[in-house]
């Protein structure tokens, strides 16, 4: 199952799922090949999915100074950096790895909200 973000290239809801498997191996193959616009696409297709994920996993405490978007754009600027490296062929090949980036932007922002000392939330007033 893919994750759209509204746009007209959105496949429609009554394609099936073989077109859908065949558009993301063609979509991935593109991008492999460089073409950035083909990259953008494949990774802007799994926002909406990434930013529930994001919203569900936001510590109480960090919300006040996070959403769940920042990190999903963190998360989206990281995978397109780091594309190169991914070498899964299938959709939940990605979706693992986007995840597993999300984790990582998650833990980084703990990192500078709750347990550095100067930043602390623990410590405002």
């Amino acid at each position: 199952m893919m994750y759209r973000y509204g746009g007209a290239k959105d496949m429609s809801s009554k394609a099936s799922s073989v077109d859908g498997s065949h558009n993301f191996a063609q979509l991935l193959a593109v991008a492999r090949d460089g073409n950035r616009d083909a990259l953008g696409e494949l990774l802007q297709g799994y926002f909406n999915y990434l930013t529930i994920l994001a919203s569900t996993q936001l510590d109480r405490r960090l919300q006040r100074r996070l959403s769940p978007l920042d990190l999903v754009q963190d998360t989206l600027l990281a995978a397109q950096r780091d594309f190169p490296d991914f070498r899964g062929q299938s959709e939940r090949e990605l979706l693992g790895w986007l995840r597993q980036i999300l984790i990582n932007s998650l833990h980084r922002a703990i990192e500078v909200h709750l347990k550095a000392e100067k930043r602390d939330l623990r410590r405002e007033i």
